[in-house]
């Protein structure tokens, strides 16, 4: 029990929180029975003498997934089952719900095994959760290619072509909104279209002349236009160089762009459910409040009848932020340029090797505002009007009290991203003695210097934060994989390593600790300390210690894998494979905030993960 005073006290006042499993209603099943399938057909040919080949095509997959859910909480049952008082020595539900609801069986917490089989099965929803998706893609596209005519170094090849695609998702649902504790899904069915043309011509400039063994440059361009209305022509080009001044050394330069436009869920999906923490601005509002955005509030005519006796409005919000998409959505654009080597020198035989730099920009990312930024834009912004005009005001909803009973996040073409880093890719093939087969070793690794996002509000420019080697970004400054690989006639065994480095938890919560004082003297706990202990020895300390949990080490899983092919009769292939994932069972580090041991970063938590099967191709 905590005393009533520390409850209302700050800072603990809206900071204690029950946690109870409620074990006695049975694990949630989860069902999930999925189907996939995919079908081509196609014509292929010769053209112009045979000089050229194309190439005429139609594909259609569909994808289905049926999951089934049981043992969820009814939401609303267990609402009704709280909401009990004491009549005549027994705990009752209230005499208002059990009028509304006469099964209603009030509900004990408090306890292990303090739920009975019959609260338990009050709160059960009585029927399997059923959520039916199915995703229906059609194709048809061709090409033509050949070359278009010679040049001194050689001929310019080349090939043009067409692409239609229709993409279907449907989602069907008996979730009630707000009624399970599974998050609300709504039914949606939606779908887009696009026609594109492409062309790509590589074009030989140099060839053995005065040393240099080649140089060439390629050039090619995608347009689509899509049934979206706010979407213009998308449009993607590339062009790069490519020299090979001594035979086994090249150096190759790219230019870029591209454009995405929204997806289906990201354009049309209706609100789907979700939870999260946010602060009402009108918390605090009484009828001379001055805060930010106060004025506003008092115009809204259920806050302003609970401040109408002169009391103060209290935020009691609901914590309902579902997630949706938005037709006013346009499309990204992407530049990037990349400057590279490779090597594959004569001396050392089977080795090749690859260094890139890239630097990529990205204007008019698509995100959502956080929550108390949507509820700022609608009721304390100096460039939108308050009001059902306000398309942020639209997105903030409240109840008969006054209470934020929903806060709608959409996405928006809000975001600038900017990052640049290098990567670098190696293999090397050895040749056993005496027949025992071949080595392969390969090392893949990445160096991020740089991943930058821009925010874009209604307002201006309102931040630019620096994500390297921060969790919430996913993000590594480090990231690399490596593995060895025997083979031998049908048998393949392979080790592999993956390996991210050292991670912030919470970029926020390092600048709440190691930000820099200000003119002020203001800054982070730890440069705050810093400063008191130059100016008094007193106040030092030995060894301070760091904040718990927010460096995350580094993380390596090793894998291993078997595999051996072999015919059958009549053209058919089997191939029988198994292995162990995270031989060490290493499931990374903890992290607080609620993802624990389960951050997809570091294997989800699943730790040594065995593996057996064999497919059969015909």
């Amino acid at each position: 029990f905590i005393p009533q005073e520390i409850i209302d006290s700050e800072p603990y006042r809206d900071r204690i929180y029950f946690d109870r499993r409620l074990n006695e209603v049975g694990n949630i099943i989860n069902k999930n029975d999925r189907t996939t399938i995919r079908s081509w057909f196609g014509l292929q040919g010769t053209a112009f003498d045979g000089d050229w080949d194309w190439d005429l095509s139609v594909g259609y997959g569909t994808f289905k997934q049926e999951q089934r859910r049981t043992n969820e909480i009814n939401l609303y049952n267990l609402k009704n089952a709280l909401d009990a008082e004491v009549v005549d020595g027994e705990i009752v539900c209230r005499n208002s719900v059990a009028e509304a609801d006469p099964g209603c069986v009030p509900i004990n917490l408090f306890g292990e095994g303090s739920i009975t089989p019959e609260m338990a099965d009050y709160i059960r929803y009585g029927d399997s959760v059923n959520i039916d998706s199915k995703i229906d893609q059609l194709t048809i596209t061709g090409y033509i290619a050949g070359d278009l005519f010679e040049m001194p170094a050689g001929p310019v090849s080349s090939a043009f072509g067409f692409e239609y695609r229709k993409d279907t998702q449907d989602v069907s649902t008996n979730v009630p909104q707000g009624g399970v504790s599974f998050n609300y899904v709504p039914d949606f069915k939606e779908s887009t279209s696009v026609s594109e043309i492409f062309g790509e011509v590589a074009i030989p400039l140099l060839k053995d002349v005065k040393g240099a063994k080649s140089l060439s440059a390629e050039l090619s361009v995608r347009l689509g236009y899509y049934d979206l209305d706010q979407v213009d022509l998308v449009q993607s080009y590339r062009t790069g160089l490519i020299w090979e001044p001594i035979e086994g050394y090249g150096i190759r330069a790219n230019w870029a762009r591209a454009q995405r436009a929204p997806t289906i869920t990201e354009a049309f999906s209706p609100p789907r459910g979700d939870f999260d923490s946010f602060d009402d601005i009108c918390d605090g509002t009484t009828l001379t409040s001055t805060d930010p955005g106060h004025d506003n509030c008092r115009l809204v005519p259920a806050i302003a009848d609970a401040i109408a006796d002169g009391s103060e409005f209290e935020d009691d919000n609901s914590g309902y932020s579902p997630n949706a998409g938005n037709t006013d959505l346009i499309e990204e654009t992407a530049d990037t340029i990349t400057l590279g080597i490779t090597l594959a020198p004569s001396f050392l035989e089977n080795f090749r090797m690859a260094v890139d730099y890239y630097d990529i920009s990205i204007e008019d990312a698509m995100t959502s505002y956080g929550n108390e930024d949507i509820i700022g834009y609608c009721y304390n912004s100096d460039f939108l009007d308050f009001g059902p005009e306000n398309s942020f005001c639209q997105d903030v909803k409240r109840d008969g009290d006054g209470q934020i009973s929903e806060v709608t996040q959409r996405l928006y073409n809000q975001d600038e991203i900017r990052t640049s880093g290098y990567d670098i890719a190696a293999e090397y093939k050895l040749d056993l003695a005496d027949g025992f087969g071949r080595l392969k070793f390969k090392v893949d690794w990445t160096h991020v210097t740089r991943y930058e996002e821009k925010t874009i509000t209604p307002e201006g420019e309102v931040s630019t934060e620096d994500f390297v080697g921060s969790l919430a970004s996913d993000v590594f400054e480090d990231k690399a994989s490596a593995s060895v690989t025997w083979y031998k006639d049908a048998w393949r065994v392979r080790w592999s390593m993956k390996y991210r480095g050292e991670m912030l938890s919470s970029k926020s919560r390092y600048e709440d600790f190691y930000a820099p004082l200000d003119e002020d003297g203001n800054g982070g706990i730890f440069a705050e300390y810093e400063a008191a202990c130059a100016a008094d020895a007193t106040a030092c300390v030995d060894n301070p210690e760091t904040p718990y949990k927010l460096f995350l080490p580094s993380y390596v899983r090793n894998d291993v894998s078997v595999s051996y092919s072999t015919e059958l009769e009549n053209d058919t292939q089997l191939r029988l494979f198994g292995g162990i994932n995270n031989v060490f069972d290493n499931n990374g580090p903890f992290i607080l905030g609620g993802t624990g041991n389960y951050d997809s970063n570091y294997g989800g938590g699943k730790g040594r993960f065995y593996y057996l099967g064999a497919e059969v191709s015909f």
